[in-house]
């Protein structure tokens, strides 16, 4: 487990950031047994079974007529189908290990762990919606103190319209920038959470198949030894190169996001220089 940080009372943080907030709330070994809400999108307790996701993704797909989630949903059942009809043992204990991948906690934060938590990444992007809509609000109030001082003359007058009009920009462009942020950071959490799923199905996949093998190898009294063993061999260094090759896209999708970060970064200190800048016309200012 990860080390936790010191938890932030700002109210600009969205808290499903916190760590404290994903794993053993409240030392519960499950989690995320709520009920399925098709508002939210949460399929709940039942998340993990594939043959549910699968539907659950039709159903999305025709409530939101997309025509790509009704078709992703229709393949992923029907691979459901072939699998339980090829191998049933190796089936029902791949969505056993998928669903306590899902809900069992040292399991559901070791996949974390590998692949990263979607939800969490999505709080970041909450953040920064919350301080986009912050540098708007503040835009907002330097602008309409604008037109309260229409009606003030001189040379004070002028410098505390130019002052704020300044201060009023920098916010909005603020705001755009923690838009931008909030954007990238969500995009990589559909990325994180496509990566993670698909790494849970292929481990549980494995699972599966390991406990059909052993079973195998109890009904024939270790008599299919060799074959099992090449089997898993072959198996397990198959989804490893598949995982490490899914870790490698991952890697690349966030170095491609991080170079937009970087950009967003320089604007944000660019303000924040402008700002100082202000700061330091006000305090050199003639009395």
């Amino acid at each position: 487990m990860v080390d936790v940080d010191n938890s932030s009372d700002n109210p600009l943080v969205d808290q499903g950031s916190d760590l404290r907030n994903n794993y053993l709330q409240d030392l519960n070994p499950l989690e995320n047994m709520g009920v399925p809400d098709p508002d939210s999108g949460n399929t709940g307790f039942m998340t993990g079974i594939t043959a549910f996701e699968a539907g659950w993704t039709i159903a999305q797909g025709v409530d939101q007529n997309d025509l790509g989630l009704i078709i992703s949903g229709v393949a992923a059942a029907t691979l459901d189908v072939v699998s339980a009809a090829i191998d049933p043992i190796a089936y029902v204990a791949g969505q056993l290990f998928s669903w306590m991948l899902e809900h069992v906690e040292p399991a559901r934060a070791a996949l974390h762990a590998l692949t990263g938590n979607p939800d969490m990444v999505k709080s970041y992007a909450a953040t920064w919606t919350n301080i986009e809509k912050e540098m708007l609000a503040v835009g907002g109030e330097f602008e309409q103190s604008l037109t309260e001082v229409l009606a003030w003359t001189g040379d004070a007058a002028d410098a505390y319209r130019d002052k704020a009009a300044a201060v009023a920009g920098i916010a909005k462009g603020a705001a755009g920038g923690a838009h931008g942020i909030a954007g990238i950071t969500m995009a990589m959490a559909e990325v994180v959470g496509g990566i993670r799923v698909a790494v849970r199905d292929l481990l549980s996949t494995l699972a599966g198949a390991l406990v059909s093998w052993a079973i195998e190898l109890a009904c024939t009294l270790g008599v299919a030894a060799p074959a099992v063993i090449a089997q898993a061999t072959s198996k397990i260094a198959q989804v490893v190169r598949i995982v490490a090759s899914m870790m490698k896209a991952l890697g690349k999708a966030l170095a491609s996001a991080l170079t937009w970060l970087v950009v967003l970064r320089d604007l944000f200190d660019g303000f924040w220089r402008s700002l100082n800048a202000l700061k330091q016309s006000n305090a050199t200012a003639p009395a």
